[in-house]
């Protein structure tokens, strides 16, 4: 995970949580959270529960994106406090969020390649044209 790991980590510090914040703010055990810390991979729900959680992208927490971090003012006793997320009401609704949430997140990253693709494709096309022009 490395750098997606330092990210969070900072993000988690600034954010005065500990590890079993994250372990429930992903529902997951406390040990998964140390897997992360070793290398381990996050799961893409809990990638969007953790950009939730620190009010930025799934980008950001993967390093693909830059994000200028706006402190929020909150109250001391705000700052101190944990939501968990809260549960689904049905099954079936967990579900269906959880692969909205996912398919959202794939969105993302595939019209976020597509814009890179494009844009390294119109400086090739514009590279070849010269080349023939000259």
């Amino acid at each position: 995970m490395g750098k997606s790991w330092e990210i969070i980590d900072a993000l988690r510090r600034e954010k005065g949580a500990s590890l079993k914040d994250l372990a429930v703010v992903c529902r997951v055990t406390p040990p998964s959270v140390q897997k992360w810390k070793k290398g381990g991979g996050v799961s893409l729900q809990c990638l969007d529960a953790l950009a939730a959680y620190f009010d930025t992208s799934v980008g950001v927490l993967l390093g693909r994106e830059q994000t200028v971090h706006m402190p929020i003012e909150k109250s001391e006793a705000d700052a101190h406090s944990i939501s968990p997320p809260a549960p689904c009401r049905y099954p079936a609704d967990c579900d269906l969020t959880a692969r909205l949430d996912r398919m959202e997140a794939q969105l993302q990253t595939l019209t976020q390649l597509l814009g890179a693709t494009l844009a390294a494709s119109s400086h090739t096309g514009v590279a070849r044209e010269k080349q023939k022009a000259g």
